[in-house]
């Protein structure tokens, strides 16, 4: 049975995962959602498959050549796609399917005969959501779609940021011992005394916190 296998993406935020390319490669073109946020995203995807795209409100002056919206037929299919699913203001019965992305969440809707599909994001990960991308497989003979999620794998955790303790004193560690120091007044002006105030050293054997002051 004839199949053509369609690559659907969006929000890349300036990341294009080889996970993605792999994929991308193995399909005949690719749809993207919007908010790839430069144009080396669009220059890698034209040089891999054909491209259709729309811009997102991430995408900068660059993306002025991307549409806002952007309709389109392959293999007798017609597609609609848009950033924002909120922001459609057409009736699309007539589509097959639709597809749009902004939310980072992976979505599959189905109304009457039109799929809404949103990929979610391949490139920067937002809040917990996962990493996703959609493939498309076309079936003219039978005017048929299927749809397969594609979950990739997450980045590595950075490491966490070393802790730094502070130890207070409190009641059962020996009281602190301060010395202060007097301002001595000098004819007409005040002169104050130089406090030099060492650092807090904790004594673990002895269990008492030191503070020591000095005059100039």
């Amino acid at each position: 049975m004839e199949s053509h296998p369609i690559a659907v993406i969006s929000d890349t935020h300036g990341i294009l995962r080889p996970e993605v390319v792999q994929h991308i490669e193995a399909c005949e073109a690719v749809f993207h959602g919007g908010d790839m946020d430069n144009p080396e995203i669009l220059r890698r995807l034209q040089a891999l498959r054909p491209v259709y795209a729309v811009a997102g409100n991430a995408d900068a002056d660059w993306a002025g050549g991307l549409p806002g919206e952007l309709t389109a037929e392959l293999y007798g299919f017609r597609f609609y796609m848009i950033h924002n699913r909120r922001e459609i203001r057409r009736n699309l019965y007539d589509y097959d399917v639709v597809i749009y992305g902004h939310s980072h969440k992976y979505q599959e809707d189905r109304e009457g005969g039109t799929y809404y599909l949103n990929p979610g994001s391949c490139g920067r990960r937002r809040f917990r959501l996962p990493l996703t991308m959609m493939i498309l497989t076309l079936y003219p003979g039978t005017h048929e779609i299927a749809v397969q999620r594609i979950d990739l794998p997450l980045p590595a955790a950075s490491p966490p940021a070393p802790s730094v303790s502070v130890i207070p004193c409190i009641a059962r560690i020996a009281p602190c011992a301060v010395r202060v120091v007097r301002v001595i007044p000098c004819a007409a002006r005040i002169v104050p005394c130089a406090v030099l105030v060492s650092l807090c050293a904790v004594c673990w054997g002895a269990g008492a916190v030191i503070i020591g002051a000095g005059h100039a």
